[in-house]
């Protein structure tokens, strides 16, 4: 009924926008449209969510046959967003309704280099434990991709919380997990067959190629054990997917760089695990009623 333009006008003396994920929602958001955002089983709201503070954001299970968002949950969502409901009775409506609700907000500078949106709960006072860890995984992931550098190079992830050397907490959670302990353990080993070959390339013998071939054996066998863990361990999937994929885009070198581009590759991914998990646990120790930051 209207073009784009005619839209966007219409948008701007607006209050709210109530939509499913469609181009309407960006359109609102660029305009200064408030939006209610909603999200069935087939969308995840973290990829298209509106830009801009203040959306919210009401996520349908991922994966179900059939995704129904209760129309008082919807109703109870916009009079929030309109000033009309509050904080505490909305969050009772959300958990009456077994739902989750978010809202944008934008991250503070210098917290990750690509900048740009997060989201904070609704649904609950904060974060669980993974999905904190799964947000440092991002920044330290951000860092990666926008610093140039070579793998493995210290600056990627400059002390953010707290410095020194001693990274001890007091509070349960610290333990780390076995799973993860196991993983970093593989990673490490991994970097330490590789190193292996790669000292091997320069001293060419029959006995040398014979372990250089049974080390890259063992190398191939052990990515494909952490991509099969990872189907099942949610917090090393990303991890784990990025080294598979930058393993497998590797431009064709001579042996010796070859086996030094995977050893920097398997350091940086436990790298990666390690620092998210140092972090995460920082955040929980330093602000454990903090829902985001």
């Amino acid at each position: 009924m209207t073009t784009v333009p005619e839209l966007a006008l219409f948008l701007t003396r607006a209050d709210l926008l109530i939509s499913n994920d469609t181009g309407a929602i960006h359109i609102a958001a660029a305009a200064g449209c408030r939006t209610l955002s909603l999200f069935g089983s087939t969308a995840y709201f973290a990829e298209t969510a509106p830009w801009d503070e203040g959306h919210v954001i009401l996520q349908g299970p991922l994966g179900s046959d059939c995704v129904l968002l209760d129309p008082r949950l919807v109703l109870a969502a916009a009079l929030r967003c309109l000033g009309l409901m509050d904080d505490h009775d909305f969050q009772i409506e959300i958990v009456r309704q077994n739902a989750s609700a978010w809202e944008t907000f934008y991250l503070e500078e210098g917290t990750d280099p690509l900048r740009g949106i997060s989201y904070r709960p609704l649904h609950r006072d904060r974060l669980s434990p993974d999905q904190i860890f799964m947000r440092e995984l991002r920044h330290l992931f951000a860092r990666v991709f926008c610093s140039g550098e070579p793998f493995g190079r210290s600056e990627l992830f400059p002390a953010k919380i707290a410095k020194g050397s001693e990274r001890s907490f007091s509070s349960p959670y610290q333990n780390r997990d076995a799973d993860t302990g196991r993983v970093l353990a593989m990673l490490e080993s991994m970097a330490e067959a590789a190193a292996r070959c790669r000292i091997l390339c320069a001293r060419p013998t029959k006995e040398s190629a014979a372990e250089i071939s049974r080390l890259s054996a063992w190398l191939q066998a052990a990515i494909e054990q952490l991509k099969a863990s990872s189907n099942s361990y949610g917090r090393i999937a990303p991890v784990i997917h990025f080294l598979d994929w930058t393993c497998r885009m590797m431009e064709q070198m001579a042996p010796e760089p070859t086996f030094l581009a995977h050893e920097q590759a398997y350091r940086l991914a436990a790298r990666l695990l390690r620092e998210a998990e140092w972090r995460a646990n920082a955040a929980q120790e330093n602000f454990p009623l903090m829902a985001s930051c």
